[in-house]
């Protein structure tokens, strides 16, 4: 399931960071696809999927304060 869940994400994100250009060049696109896979790698080996889902709880609470705040 959490394999499924970062292939289907992974594409918009990687849109995301490249400034929401629909066709940002291909660099770009393989740049940021490595990192994410690097990083999404490196919480796997050191903490498992606890690691992965506290990393993606850390940072995904201030951006919920903040659209709680926007509305």
């Amino acid at each position: 399931m959490a394999t499924l869940s970062v292939v289907s994400s992974v594409p918009q994100g990687i849109r995301w960071l490249s400034s929401f250009n629909p066709y940002p060049p291909r660099a770009q696109r393989v740049f940021w696809a490595v990192i994410e896979g690097l990083v999404a790698a490196t919480l796997l080996l050191a903490g498992g999927l606890q690691a992965l889902r506290r990393a993606s709880l850390t940072s995904g609470l201030p951006m919920t304060l903040l659209l709680l705040l926007a509305a």
